[in-house]
């Protein structure tokens, strides 16, 4: 009989270290990745790092009133979502799932597509790649300089800074949301002297007599410096738009063949000696007199003006 109970104690001890010697499983865990917009709704409080096998997941694809679904992937597949924009699955392996988006591009008229060709600006996929050329208008070849320095392409009310010196620039741009796009240009710019009589500004290095021809200045141009023009013996013709709102002085200084000068109304500042010993100038103005910004002495020698016209 006490055999038998020694015996009984020994196969109890024996299964009972058995058991505790016995290791349990670890219970096999995937991982899921997701995409932007994407929110777990259940299970709650997910480790998105270890999930435990056959665990039921329900997801839900967040769109806003601007956006439109393109496509729903789990592992590179495209799938449906229900009417509530949710999608459920029993997780077997490691899983990525994405959502991607159409998106909108708007842009000014100095701006166009050149690739891809045919693309539907309001209905873009995600991740697209377009190269726009951006075209400066009333450009002049004299002035190209300028734009290099102070003509930033703005995207979304950020300045990126246009990397060609050309008039024309090429920008790539990748959908990853909708564009607003426009080219705009730095305010108060101005055509600054020629390095023969002044210090240049903005870096930009011009020579005494460098503008010849027929002249347009940009439209965004709001200031003639002192001596910009000075000596510029082959200066045919040129314009002020209405942009400029100064003039320096002897800015037309010595221009001997140039003919004639409109003066816009927006100009309500002209230096002295603006347009001396350019003798074969005739000069209009929009004003119908003189401002009071206009130096006394903005034409000492009398050159003919006619005033009140309108270009």
């Amino acid at each position: 009989m006490k055999n038998s109970f020694i015996k009984s104690v020994f196969v109890v001890l024996f299964v009972v270290a058995l058991f505790f010697s016995c290791e349990k499983p670890e219970p096999i865990t995937y991982s899921l990745r997701l995409g932007k917009n994407i929110e777990i709704v259940s299970p709650k409080d997910l480790d998105i790092n270890k999930i435990e096998e056959k665990t039921k997941i329900t997801l839900k694809v967040n769109i806003s009133e601007n956006q439109e679904l393109d496509k729903f992937l789990v592992d590179g597949e495209e799938v449906a979502l229900d009417n509530n924009n949710q999608y459920e699955f029993t997780i077997l392996k490691d899983t990525v799932i994405s959502a991607s988006f159409f998106y909108s591009l708007t842009f000014d008229d100095n701006i166009s597509v050149v690739s891809p060709s045919g693309l539907n600006l309001s209905r873009i996929s995600e991740n697209t790649e377009i190269l726009l050329k951006i075209d400066i208008k009333d450009s002049c070849e004299a002035f190209e300089d300028l734009y290099d320095n102070t003509t930033p392409l703005n995207i979304d009310e950020v300045n990126y800074k246009l990397e060609s010196g050309d008039i024309f620039a090429e920008k790539k741009l990748t959908m990853d949301k909708s564009y607003n796009l426009i080219v705009k240009y730095s305010e108060n710019l101005k055509i600054p002297p020629v390095t023969k009589y002044e210090t240049v500004s903005d870096g930009i290095q011009l020579n005494s007599g460098d503008y010849s021809g027929d002249i347009l200045i940009p439209n965004f141009v709001t200031s003639i410096e002192d001596f910009a023009f000075y000596e510029c013996d082959l200066l045919n013709s040129i314009n002020i738009p209405d942009s400029v709102r100064n003039i320096g002085l002897w800015a037309f200084g010595l221009c001997r063949i140039l003919e004639e000068i409109y003066i816009p109304l927006s100009v309500e500042n002209i230096g002295a000696f603006a347009f001396s010993e350019s003798s074969n100038l005739k000069i209009k103005c929009e004003a119908s007199s003189k401002p009071a910004g206009w130096d006394e002495n903005w034409n000492p020698d009398g050159l003919p003006v006619q005033w009140g016209v309108s270009e």
